[in-house]
């Protein structure tokens, strides 16, 4: 168990600052673009790999053993952020802006390591590699589903166990998608014993924001204010928000009988209403257990 200081409070606007507004598209209203309030953020790594990332989370915070899986040496700290924008008009000067971004981090503590090793492990998947494939391989580190604008594009990923299992559980890290613009999105989980009847395993909400949210977060964690990984002189990584903040799921699964492939893809709502499947941009790590 662990003990979470509070985060800190959202940087105040300074009397001689005026901030931008959005327009509310339900009401009308304008609606000051102030500093978003710091969200307290779990942040588990094991070798400089990101186990688990959690925001909101209650204090004190018990690691559950799926999360934590078997990697070795695993360190939990306490970490936030706060971005936006000040706008400044001197008397007799010019205007001018500050776009900002505050973090904050506690230190890191070790945690016990954990000891289940998935079903999953060492799996083959679709989209395929040459070699082992990098979202079965423990090793934590975020792949790209492409790289140049001709690359094919990508909405799903399969699963291939090692032998067909009854699987219970999956731990989705550091998957980062193209978001819709109706606000919400799902992730889906399936299970197949042949590859090609599919059965429902799990579908959970991953983001559930108004037009309102959506155009605040934009502004305020627009891809410019985004940190590279070498600017933090703590070496723990940049802290990705916005539309670039990745999802971690710990998700239970429906029981369907024995399966051979797993399949993994997110529903994103549309304007239209629909909710087509979403594109994949980065992942880290899908395991599965029995």
């Amino acid at each position: 168990t662990v003990a979470l200081p509070p985060a800190p409070p959202a940087p105040p606007l300074p009397e001689t600052a005026d901030t931008l507004e959005v327009v509310d598209g339900d009401t009308g209203e304008f609606v000051p673009i102030l500093a978003s309030d710091p969200e307290p953020l779990l942040w588990v790594t094991s070798g400089g790999g990101l186990v688990w990332r959690q925001k909101g989370t209650a204090s004190p915070w018990t690691p559950g053993a799926y999360v934590m899986e078997d990697f070795a040496s695993p360190r939990v700290q306490l970490r936030a952020a706060s971005g936006g924008s000040w706008l400044f008009e001197p008397l007799g000067g010019g205007s001018s802006a500050v776009n900002f971004r505050l973090e904050w981090r506690t230190g890191a503590e070790p945690l016990p390591a954990g000891t289940l090793r998935p079903l999953s492990r060492g799996a083959t998947c679709e989209p395929s590699f040459p070699d082992v494939c990098p979202w079965t391989d423990g090793l934590l580190t975020p792949v790209d589903f492409w790289e140049k604008e001709t690359d094919p594009r990508f909405h799903s990923v399969v699963i291939t166990l090692p032998q067909p299992g009854l699987p219970r559980r999956a731990v989705v890290r550091g998957l980062n998608y193209a978001q819709g613009w109706g606000g919400k999105d799902w992730l889906v989980l399936e299970g197949s014993a042949d590859g090609e009847q599919w059965q429902p395993l799990a579908r959970v909400m991953l983001r559930d924001m108004s037009s309102l949210e959506m155009s605040l977060r934009d502004a305020r964690f627009g891809f410019f204010l985004e940190a590279l990984g070498d600017e933090s002189p703590y070496g723990d990584g940049p802290i990705r928000l916005g539309v670039l903040e990745p999802a971690f799921q710990d998700v239970p699964l429906s029981s369907v009988g024995p399966v051979r492939f797993v399949r993994l893809s997110v529903e994103s709502l549309s304007y239209d209403g629909t909710s087509p499947p979403a594109e994949f941009y980065t992942l880290s790590e899908v395991s599965i257990f029995e």
